[in-house]
């Protein structure tokens, strides 16, 4: 119990990090319920089955992965899936909204700390959101899809990224919403805040946060800068 506690209470001193490494869907954009319901359209296009639990289990990874998946199992083209799971969702990029507070938390990271998304989104989903949101002057680096070879849970879209831009792992932290995006974090030697929202407090201990929070206000106060 002193690790949840400890999880749920303690208070993140800001002096011990240089940068703030931010998940993108469900953290910055409020994008996560799009995404799922343009992927089970194009699962219900071609009558594949699914489970709920199996589609949770593939948030924080990478579409693709996640079309493979189901095309192995059902003898299906992961390319159509894709590209129908991509046109409606295409069509909604203008109507994702920020989470509530992530664009006001990071500029206030900004002020003087190094600012950076890592996400498995494709890159052009992150720029359309950062353009219309007027986020550019605000972040130094996007690790997105496209970037890696290993996605997460994998370390290495967290480890590409600190290793771009010189940083020193335990003076990272990161915010994620997801277990395998906590697990990619814990892995390439971050601190991680673990932001509640499709996945409870427990998933998010039991991935490895070291801090939970249940939204940006509440971020706000544990933190002193």
């Amino acid at each position: 119990m002193s690790r949840i506690n400890d999880a749920r209470n303690n208070q993140i001193i800001a002096s011990k990090y240089d940068a703030v490494l931010f998940d993108f869907d469900g953290v910055i954009a409020d994008s996560e319920i799009m995404h799922l319901a343009t992927k089970k359209y194009a699962l219900d296009t071609f009558n594949i089955p699914y489970d709920d639990d199996v589609l949770m289990s593939f948030q924080g990874r990478p579409e693709k992965v996640f079309f493979d998946f189901f095309a192995k199992k059902y003898d299906v083209s992961s390319e159509k899936l894709l590209k129908i799971k991509r046109d409606n969702y295409t069509q909604s990029l203008s109507l994702i909204m920020p989470i509530n507070g992530s664009v006001e938390f990071m500029k206030q990271c900004a002020q003087n700390k190094e600012v950076n998304i890592v996400t498995s989104s494709i890159r052009g989903d992150v720029e359309d959101f950062i353009l219309r949101n007027a986020l550019s002057a605000f972040i130094r680096e996007i690790i997105s899809s496209e970037d890696v070879i290993n996605h997460k849970p994998n370390p290495e879209p967290y480890i590409t990224l600190i290793q771009r831009n010189q940083l020193i792992d335990k003076r990272c932290l990161v915010i994620e919403d997801s277990p395998n995006g906590i697990v990619s974090a814990k892995a390439a030697g971050c601190d991680v805040v673990g932001l509640i929202g499709q996945f409870s407090e427990h998933d998010l201990l039991k991935a490895g946060a070291d801090f939970i929070v249940s939204s940006f206000r509440d971020l706000h106060a544990k933190i002193i800068w």
